[in-house]
């Protein structure tokens, strides 16, 4: 099989390269910015994917049977006001393009959303959960994977995406400032399923082998946690000073985005239809220890 990965060079992508690779298959991936790591077997090719031309010239010149669509616009605060339209574009629009264009070849094609759809009311939330997002970031995210819906697309939703890997944002943010000694507030007002960015990779390979769409699941770690219990845990594993570490309130951050407090996701239909969940954040961190201390740590 030949897949494309869009975003091959980000956090997700670049695990999604490493397991197609690992797995035999021939693997083409994109990249806009963040420059390829040297050690992939990928074939890379720097291009806007987000471009109607550049969607079709991509399809028509690579002949991918799948495309695993891990690009997006993460930056939640910017997409209410200076990032908006680029937010926009390439989590409302870009998706349905793909998916049309895809779905007019024969090509199957995923692309991932977020917990962000839902409001955080009444957790924990199915597929079939009514979503109601509170920003412009989830409005964009929650158009794109309808729009892909539409097209016949495999849409997974995740959270809080994180590795043993520097450019694992909110563990990187603890790490650093704990390690230099400082103390930081973390949320116990903010609820999601950490989710280890292979096991969201190993899902969506798995999903473009065994399934057909539309369809939409929930491809997060199967605890919901607080982002403290999430943080203690991570400065645990690593050895760290858990005392540098205050539960705090969101409530005493101005985030220009609005968040769900409790956006905690159901995975039963994932285990149903692909025999495989993501693990637990605790488990995760315990499986990856070794390699966050030699990343963090070395």
């Amino acid at each position: 099989m030949r897949i494309l990965v869009l975003g091959g060079a980000g956090l997700t992508g670049s695990k999604v390269v490493s397991e197609a690779s690992r797995k035999g298959y021939e693997v083409y991936a994109t990249y806009r910015n963040t420059p390829p790591p040297p050690s992939s077997k990928a074939v890379w090719i720097r291009t806007d994917v987000d471009e109607p031309e550049s969607i079709r010239k991509l399809l028509d010149e690579v002949k991918p049977d799948a495309v695993i669509d891990m690009h997006a616009f993460n930056k939640v605060d910017d997409c209410e006001d200076v990032g908006k339209e680029q937010c926009w574009k390439t989590n409302a629009v870009s998706p349905g393009l793909w998916a049309k264009e895809c779905s007019r070849r024969g090509v199957k094609y995923l692309t991932v959303s977020t917990d962000f759809v839902f409001d955080g009311e009444n957790p924990p939330y199915s597929e079939d959960s009514i979503p109601r997002p509170l920003s412009q970031y989830a409005v964009s995210k929650l158009v794109g994977e309808q729009r892909a819906l539409l097209e016949g697309a495999i849409v997974l939703r995740t959270a809080v995406v994180y590795d043993a890997d520097k450019r694992s944002k909110f563990p990187g943010w603890v790490i650093r400032n704990v390690m230099e000694g400082k103390r930081i507030g973390v949320f116990v007002d903010q609820w999601n399923n950490p989710t280890l960015a292979r096991d969201l990779a190993h899902a969506s390979i798995l999903a473009i082998e065994e399934l057909k769409g539309p369809i939409l699941l929930h491809a997060v770690g199967r605890e919901c946690a607080s982002r403290y219990s999430f943080a203690m845990e991570i400065v645990r594993v690593l050895g760290l000073d858990e005392d540098l570490l205050e539960a705090t309130c969101s409530c005493r951050v101005n985030q220009k985005a609005k968040r769900p407090h409790k956006a905690c996701l159901k995975t039963t239909k994932i285990e149903d239809v692909l025999g495989f969940v993501p693990r637990g954040y605790r488990e995760a961190l315990r499986d990856v220890s070794s390699e966050l201390k030699e990343v963090w740590m070395s």
